[in-house]
């Protein structure tokens, strides 16, 4: 297979074609809320996880300042941190999650992978995709995020942001 081919192959498996070339079926807004605060107000043993359960998970980073997010991607503002990373396409060190009121619950968990070296948005897709049983929180929902190191021993603090 020719390098070009071998990319294109590896493009496909990122779904990263799909993010250009499509927008999700659960559209509501695009709108971007910047009203993000610490948000000691969630107590993660009470949320119904989607995936694997990080509750359990007492050591505490003060990690994010604030985050926003719009239909598309959650953007975060955070202090440095040091975690073992792994390679998982690309190096990773932590976990992604999110949560949000589904009904009368508390739902969510990780939905994608954090990249070792600075990143600060993520975009949303695999949400809209139904990731581990997701959906696309409405538009001016309250919605939760942390990260979680990739060996499940650390968490950073959780924060809030209107969707």
């Amino acid at each position: 297979m020719n390098f070009w081919k071998q990319i294109w192959e590896k493009i496909k498996e990122l779904k990263i074609k799909e993010l250009f070339n499509s927008t999700p079926d659960h559209t509501v807004t695009t709108t971007t809320s910047t009203d993000s605060t610490p948000s000691g107000d969630l107590d993660l043993t009470k949320v119904k996880w989607l995936g694997e359960n990080y509750s359990s998970i007492t050591v505490v980073e003060n990690i994010l300042n604030s985050a926003s997010m719009n239909n598309n991607s959650i953007s975060t503002n955070y202090n440095a941190y040091s975690w073992p990373s792994k390679i998982v396409k690309v190096e990773v060190d932590a976990v992604c999650c999110i949560f949000y009121e589904r009904g009368s619950d508390i739902v969510g968990g990780k939905f994608d992978w954090w990249r070792k070296g600075g990143q600060i948005v993520k975009g949303l897709e695999n949400i809209h995709n139904g990731y581990n049983g997701h959906t696309i929180p409405s538009s001016g929902a309250k919605v939760w995020t942390c990260i979680v190191s990739i060996d499940g021993k650390k968490r950073s603090n959780v924060i809030s942001v209107k969707r």
